[in-house]
C-alpha cells in the first residue's frame, strides 16, 4: 500500500464565459505515487543546463517583449539575492503577493523581503552564485506565467553545496505595470542551506 501527499497549482482564466485551466506547476510529491507518470517523479541532480527561451504559441509579438521583461526581472531578483538587496521584491511583488512553500505554508511580500535582507543562515553560509539556467513564459493578455530553473552554489564554513530547483510565478498587469501576485516553490532538487525552514522538503 502506498500513501503520500503532494500539492500542485493551476492558473485559471475566464474565456467565453467559462473558466479554463491554462497552466500548472506540479512539484515533487512528498511521497511518490505509483500512479504518477514517469516525468512526475523526482529527479536528483546537482545542476542543470539550457538556454533561456520564450514560448510564442502563435501569440502576438508583444508577448515576446513581455517574456523578455519577466525573464529579466527574474535575473534581477537572483542578483538581488546575491547582494541581499530586496529592492526588486519591493518593486515587483504586489502588496497582496503570496508564495506557497514546499511545506504548504504561504509567505507574504514582507516575509520575502525580510529573507533577502536578513537570511537567518547567512552568518555561516555564503551564496557564491545564483544562476538562472532556463526560463519559460506563457502570456495571456494581462496575465503571464513564468517558470524558472535556477542553480545555486553556496559555501557553508568550508563545505560547498550546489543544486538546482525550479519555481513559478503568476504576473498580472495592473495600472500599466506588471506585478508578481503569486508564486509556488517546489521542493529543491538539492536543498540550499540558505533556504528558510519552510522551504525544506518534508518527507
Amino acid at each position: 500500500m502506498h500513501t503520500g501527499t503532494y500539492f500542485w497549482n493551476d492558473v485559471w482564466l475566464k474565456r467565453g464565459g467559462r473558466w479554463q485551466a491554462v497552466a500548472g506547476l506540479e512539484p515533487d510529491p512528498m511521497a511518490v505515487s505509483p500512479l504518477l507518470p514517469p516525468d512526475s517523479k523526482p529527479v536528483a541532480t546537482s545542476g542543470a543546463s539550457g538556454a533561456v527561451y520564450m514560448q510564442k504559441e502563435n501569440r502576438a509579438e508583444t508577448n515576446d517583449e513581455v517574456a523578455r521583461l519577466l525573464i529579466d526581472k527574474a535575473r534581477q531578483s537572483l542578483d538581488g539575492n546575491m547582494a541581499h538587496d530586496p529592492s526588486i521584491e519591493e518593486r515587483d511583488l504586489a502588496d497582496d503577493y503570496q508564495n506557497m512553500r514546499p511545506t504548504g505554508r504561504f509567505s507574504t511580500k514582507s516575509e520575502e523581503i525580510e529573507i533577502v535582507k536578513h537570511n537567518p543562515n547567512s552568518s555561516f553560509c555564503k551564496l557564491l552564485s545564483d544562476h538562472l539556467d532556463d526560463a519559460k513564459v506563457r502570456v495571456f493578455g494581462d496575465a503571464a506565467v513564468l517558470y524558472v530553473w535556477e542553480t545555486f552554489v553556496a559555501k557553508c564554513n568550508v563545505k560547498v553545496k550546489t543544486g538546482t530547483y525550479l519555481w513559478g510565478d503568476l504576473w498580472l498587469k495592473r495600472n500599466g505595470r506588471w506585478q508578481n501576485v503569486a508564486g509556488i516553490e517546489p521542493d529543491p532538487m538539492a536543498v540550499s542551506p540558505l533556504l528558510p525552514p519552510e522551504s525544506i522538503p518534508v518527507k
